[in-house]
């Protein structure tokens, strides 16, 4: 589990550094202080790694189980209210 959680801080910190905040005007910093959600994309690029880790398969979704779960085929796989 530890190496889960540490894996999707490394992402968080890499995304919020590619938004480059310290690369701000002085006078622009404030206006873009938020606390957000970040991306479930993170969290299921993680999960994809941890699996492929101990010799898990994923599969793919079809069009029609996507469509039935209400999703992307290429996700995320939840909605954007379920908070991991």
């Amino acid at each position: 589990i530890m190496d889960g959680s540490f894996a999707n801080q490394v992402l968080a910190q890499i995304y919020l550094y590619e938004r480059r905040f310290a690369d701000l005007e002085p006078n622009m910093k404030r206006a873009a202080l938020s606390v957000e959600v970040l991306p479930k994309s993170l969290d299921e690029e993680v999960a994809a790694h941890m699996v492929a880790g101990f010799g898990g398969v994923l599969t793919r979704l079809t069009p029609e189980q996507a469509e039935y779960i209400n999703v992307s085929v290429d996700g995320p796989f939840k909605p954007d209210s379920y908070k991991y």
